[in-house]
């Protein structure tokens, strides 16, 4: 498939330094798209979307850490997102992506595998 978005409509939903190149992050939001829906019947405008703010979100965690996650006026504060296994829900781009995606493949994703622990000491 083609790419379907450009760098201007990237750099209009994600606060970026004016003129930071939004090409990569395209360029691998789109080889996700087609990979992830190639079987899907999804509109072209859906996967559009999708892939729109799959960039954003790609460009967020990459440009600003994860975005900020905590903004304070009086006292002036900033705290950034932490970067975990969170995936798609890191950044409110990843969240939207999500929403947009009516096959929940994405949802699905970014799911976190059971993890099993075993404490103490073993017995025989």
């Amino acid at each position: 498939m083609s790419i379907r978005v450009d760098e201007h409509e990237v750099q209009l939903i994600v606060d970026v330094p004016s003129g930071e190149d939004m090409s990569l992050f395209i360029e691998v939001a789109s080889r996700y798209v087609d990979n992830v829906f190639s079987t899907t019947t999804l509109a072209a405008d859906q996967l559009r979307d999708i892939e729109l703010y799959l960039s954003a979100h790609l460009a967020t965690l990459t440009i600003d850490g994860g975005g900020v996650s905590l903004e304070r006026i009086g006292s002036s504060s900033i705290q950034y997102a932490q970067l975990r296994g969170d995936k798609l829900y890191l950044t409110r781009f990843g969240q939207l992506a999500m929403m947009l995606d009516t096959t929940g493949k994405l949802v699905a994703s970014s799911k976190e595998k059971a993890r099993f622990r075993s404490f103490g000491a073993a017995t025989s």
